[in-house]
């Protein structure tokens, strides 16, 4: 388990280092995903898990959005989440909005590292182009519709579909599955959060929406477990 998250970590770093080239740091992501993809498939073929099941949270500017783009990374990467807000203990430093993510704990781990990768990329894009926080949202929201897409293999035409993609399907409803009961028997209930109403700005929005497209989130394994294939 240490090995998997350690490589894990390193991937990561790698995918999301500036000073990469962009198509160094589009592999690292596909490799990263799917090598914790096979470890969850390993992980499924024995009957106890050996792997704990645990929670642990970072904070996020209390906007939505971050809400959105860190469910995104939850669900690609076989974790539940919930989230609250709060006050903030230094003064001037607003709120922060504090994020749980479940799961086992490479999922846990991977899950975060990336939530934190992506949420900090659209952030430093919005400022960057001095755009409203329209533009946040609408990233966020095609990242989350892409990783719903990835979920559901979208990509894989009917009779194509593999041994190992179906068996990846059924890892991600185990995993799913679980972490709902964890969070019952933890937590307890969860309110749903309420859709903003508010009016957005439909240009800085749609940029969002497109800037979304670009940012690596993934790969899955093929029947050969030495390699990786984007599809998305």
């Amino acid at each position: 388990m240490f090995k998997v998250i350690e490589k894990v970590r390193k991937l990561i770093a790698l995918g999301t280092n500036d000073g990469a080239s962009e198509g160094e740091r589009d592999n690292a992501i596909r490799m990263a995903h799917g090598l914790l993809a096979k470890h969850n498939l390993a992980m499924a073929d024995i009957q106890e898990s050996v792997e704990e099941r645990i929670e642990r949270f970072s904070e996020y500017q209390n906007k939505p959005w971050t809400g959105i783009a860190a469910k995104a990374m939850a669900d690609l990467f076989f974790c539940g989440c919930y989230q609250e807000s709060k006050k903030a203990n230094i003064a001037g430093t607003g709120t922060k909005r504090k994020i749980y993510f479940i799961g086992k704990e490479s999922n846990v781990t991977t899950a975060i590292l990336m939530a934190d990768y992506v949420i900090s990329t659209i952030g430093r894009e919005r400022n960057r182009n001095k755009y409203s926080y329209s533009f946040c949202n609408g990233a966020a929201h095609r990242i989350l519709q892409r990783v719903s897409e990835i979920i559901a293999s979208s990509s894989i035409q009917e009779g194509e579909s593999t041994s190992t993609d179906l068996a990846l399907i059924s890892v991600y409803k185990s995993e799913q599955d679980a972490n709902k009961a964890f969070i019952q028997n933890t937590v307890g209930e969860l309110r749903k959060s309420k859709s903003s109403t508010r009016s957005q700005d439909l240009t800085a929005y749609w940029a969002g929406h497109t800037y979304g497209n670009g940012i690596s989130l993934n790969g899955q394994i093929n029947e050969d477990s030495s390699s990786t294939k984007q599809i998305a």
